[in-house]
């Protein structure tokens, strides 16, 4: 079966003037999406994240635990999300990656564009034709869930972000190296010091990498730097990238993986 239908690549969002505004959203690296349907054990993942955004004691997941975090999800045939902040989060395009069917509320409420490459109209479907679940409909559930793994692969990978907004640039397909500029938004979205990006950012950051990693003499340079900020980061006397957590843990480095990772996720996965 084709991959399940979505807000295609490259559709209008609005016009400003006389230029076109594209959708890009919320993507996972590709590495981490399953090949086909996962064992399942259980039916229903609970939801997992904080009522509210920010609840951290609510948080089932510290910032260590992002291989069990994925494996819970695994585990199950369906998985509650629903929104909090906004319409879209990196949990919505995770559990898909899991090989594990969302039960999105309230999704076929949601405006246009706002979650523009999960597969709306298939979830809704899915959760009208496959619960409440029973092995009679095993079949059509793996059918299901292989079609959103394709979707997923072709939609909601960094990689196939960072191609998209590349072929609209008129950049990619390519075999002459690209120099590319990437501005953060120089302060982090938390304004905490950390210098986190938000998902969107970060994930098209690692596209770019993973995409261009076999186009020699390539190079993508993050711009502003971060401000050097003792008390954020002990001992640090140079800029440090606002994209610091894409990098590889340097060996020697004075900051526990432990470190690392709290600064990163915050106080876990929701």
């Amino acid at each position: 079966s084709p991959p399940t239908a979505f807000c295609r690549p490259g559709q209008i969002l609005v016009y400003k003037k006389d230029t076109a505004v594209l959708p890009i959203g919320i993507s996972v690296p590709s590495d981490i999406i399953e090949d086909s349907v996962p064992s399942k054990v259980r039916v229903t993942a609970e939801f997992v994240g904080s009522s509210r955004g920010g609840e951290v004691k609510e948080y089932k997941f510290g910032p260590m635990e992002e291989e069990r975090y994925h494996a819970f999800y695994r585990r199950h045939r369906f998985a509650a999300t629903k929104r909090k902040g906004g319409w879209d989060a990196l949990r919505h395009a995770e559990i898909l990656a899991m090989g594990t069917v969302p039960t999105f509320a309230e999704l076929d409420q949601s405006p246009p564009f706002v979650v523009p490459f999960v597969p709306k109209r298939a979830l809704v479907e899915a959760s009208e034709e496959l619960l409440p679940y029973s092995k009679a409909l095993e079949a059509s559930y793996n059918a299901t869930v292989n079609n959103l793994l394709a979707h997923t692969r072709q939609c909601l990978s960094a990689e196939s972000m960072a191609a998209r907004v590349l072929r609209e640039m008129g950049l990619w397909p390519t075999r002459r190296p690209l120099r590319i500029l990437y501005v953060t938004c120089g302060w982090g979205w938390t304004a905490a010091g950390d210098g986190w990006q938000g998902p969107v950012s970060i994930g098209l950051f690692l596209g770019l990498h993973a995409l261009l990693r076999d186009v020699p003499g390539s190079r993508i340079v993050d711009a502003p730097s971060m401000e050097v900020n003792p008390e954020w980061w002990p001992g640090d006397t140079t800029p440090r990238s606002h994209l610091w957590y894409t990098a590889e843990r340097q060996e020697g480095t004075r900051y526990r993986e432990k470190d690392m990772r709290a600064r990163m996720y915050g106080f876990g996965f929701s």
